[in-house]
């Protein structure tokens, strides 16, 4: 089930699919066949139904829009990737010429680099002069071999442990935790060759957290395994979270130095150099990315004045859900994903359904600076990443149109578009294009042509 389910940053979305043999009668009607209550009525069963069967593995995914909130690093990544959902009509809007179908626009090198770095892989070398870090071939697995993933993912892993246990756990119990499963474990198991389990898995979440608030975060977690190395784990490990990762943060900015100002420029390349980013860089990139879903929440939880609630989540989640995750603290429902998507796994994907919550949190606040409201945006930003995500073979769409005989079917434009109408003529893909990109296809359904009066 674990394979069918995942958390896109760049939505801040969580993901959950219910197995169709347990799906009831409306989950696997035709798209379009279901009144606007009986959305709303199907959602909320869903919603139930999905959180019942992955309450432990929701969780874990939930962390991971939590850590694109909390983690500069992450955030800045998220907001890079963001860019490209609207670069492709961008490109026929500023160009109203013909343009033959089909469209031939490839992403450019930068973002796609962007979409890599969280995937190179490098083998720790431990010696008496500290650790270093030595890239290997993609796909290499051995000993040693650590990915900017796989610090993610074992971050958001052990925060998933705890909540499922309702404490803080111990060495001992999250390696055989580790066992029942096909889990994340790498980074664990550096950790654990040079100190206690205990240790381990203490100082893993600090040192991911602290790595996080880099440019180059293997190469900082690296740093700080050689420093804890150096002055012994009892130093770091027996000390206070909160106070733990500050003297593990301080330390790295003692030696690399802050991010310069044009870090918060997204559309500036990554910095090649290691270096920690400050509070105040962090807010300046939050307050530039009105088009991220998960700003209000990095905002919410950058506020010097009544932030920080994230940070403490992250370190003891036990303390916000309960064993199990069977309650919710209050400020913690303030953090609910900003969009969950609810499937039905079912091969015919004329009728895999689904439904989109918007965070209770998010759902009734007005975006300044866009000047619509945050639902809204959410929808269009949804919608968009999801034709992008199509166009770029990133993941199939979530339900095929089956509307064959629609001019637009043939071109692919419309791959992952949502709704899917009841009727053909009720698409609102074409109103879609033309406002976007200043175009329509031609009766031939071969070429899109532009308007003979651009839109404002």
């Amino acid at each position: 089930m674990s394979s069918y389910s995942y958390a896109d940053p760049v939505l801040g979305m969580v993901v959950l699919r219910i197995p169709a043999e347990i799906a009831l009668s409306n989950d696997l009607l035709p798209a379009g066949a279901l009144t606007r209550e009986q959305i709303v009525e199907l959602a909320e069963r869903r919603e139930q139904v999905a959180l019942h069967l992955h309450s432990s593995l929701f969780f874990h995914e939930w962390a991971h829009t939590l850590q694109v909130a909390a983690y500069p690093n992450l955030y800045r990544r998220a907001a890079v990737q963001a860019r490209p959902i609207g670069a492709y009509w961008n490109t026929l809007r500023g160009r109203p010429q013909e343009w033959q179908l089909p469209l031939n626009l490839q992403l450019r090198d930068d973002y796609v680099m962007m979409s890599m770095l969280g995937t190179v892989a490098a083998r720790l070398e431990i010696n008496d002069r500290g650790v270093g870090l030595t890239p290997v071939p993609e796909g290499t697995l051995r000993r040693g071999v650590l990915t900017e993933n796989d610090l993610v993912e074992e971050d958001a892993q052990v925060l998933q442990y705890r909540v499922e246990i309702g404490g803080a756990g111990s060495g001992r119990s999250y390696r055989r935790w580790l066992s029942e499963g096909q889990r994340y474990s790498r980074a664990f198991s550096i950790l654990s060759q040079h100190m206690s389990d205990g240790q381990a898995l203490r100082l893993l979440p600090r040192m991911v957290r602290a790595a996080f608030h880099t440019t180059r975060p293997l190469n900082a977690f690296a740093s700080l395994l050689g420093t804890i190395l150096h002055e012994g784990p009892d130093l770091f490990s027996d000390l206070d979270d909160a106070f733990s990762r500050t003297l593990l943060v301080d330390h790295l900015q003692g030696v690399y130095g802050d991010v310069d100002q044009e870090w918060a420029d997204i559309r500036k390349d990554e910095p090649e150099r290691l270096a920690v980013v400050s509070p105040e860089r962090h807010r300046a990139l939050v307050e530039n990315t009105p088009h991220l879903p998960v700003r209000w929440y990095a905002g919410w939880n950058a506020d010097p004045a009544t932030g920080g609630f994230l940070d403490k989540y992250l370190a003891t989640p036990w303390k916000y859900t309960g064993r199990g995750g069977d309650r919710l603290d209050d400020e913690l429902s303030r953090f609910q994903p900003p969009l969950l998507l609810v499937l039905v796994d079912h091969p015919d994907r004329n009728l895999a359904a689904q439904t989109v919550k918007v965070s209770p949190s998010l759902k009734d606040l007005e975006s300044e600076e866009l000047g619509v409201s945050v639902r809204t945006l959410l929808m269009e930003v949804f919608r968009s990443k999801l034709l992008s995500d199509t166009r770029l073979a990133v993941r199939p769409p979530f339900a095929a149109c089956p509307h064959a005989t629609c001019p637009y079917h043939p071109t692919r434009l419309c791959d992952g578009w949502i709704p899917l109408p009841k009727r053909q003529e009720d698409c609102l893909f074409p109103e879609y294009l033309r406002g976007n990109t200043g175009h329509t296809l031609d009766q031939a359904g071969k070429h899109l042509v532009p308007l003979t009066e651009r839109p404002d």
